[in-house]
């Protein structure tokens, strides 16, 4: 795989966190992490240049989706951000958004990831 993907994920279960590690390693893909959409807005302001794709957890407690969503396109118009949750959400207007790249369903396997990554080259 293109060894210049970089995914940030902003999801605050913790096992998910080690899988994505886990798995973007063995694919060759470069990976960040943060629990909470404002530390994730902020690891996103300092690696904007390079990161491919956000891997956003509905569900986080600190703000909401909506809100991160906002933030992630001022600061870059074009990222692909994918929605990622495990538990079906009370606001499920992603399904409609047109700045949501894809949805990714909780669980995932390492070859569903690795054809969603294909799918932003």
């Amino acid at each position: 795989m293109d060894k210049g993907i970089e995914i940030l994920a902003i999801d605050d279960d913790p096992l998910m966190i080690r899988f994505l590690e886990k798995a973007l390693s063995k694919l060759g893909v470069g990976f960040y992490a943060s629990n909470q959409a404002q530390s994730g807005v902020e690891t996103f302001r300092e690696k904007s240049e390079t990161v491919t794709i956000v891997l956003l957890d509905l569900s986080l407690s600190d703000q909401p989706w909506t809100k991160t969503v906002d933030q992630l396109l001022e600061i870059r118009k074009d990222v692909k951000i994918v929605i990622s949750s495990g538990s079906i959400v009370e606001d499920q207007t992603y399904f409609v958004d047109k700045r949501i790249f894809a949805q990714l369903p909780k669980p995932f396997s390492i070859p569903e990831l690795q054809k969603l990554i294909e799918s932003t080259i």
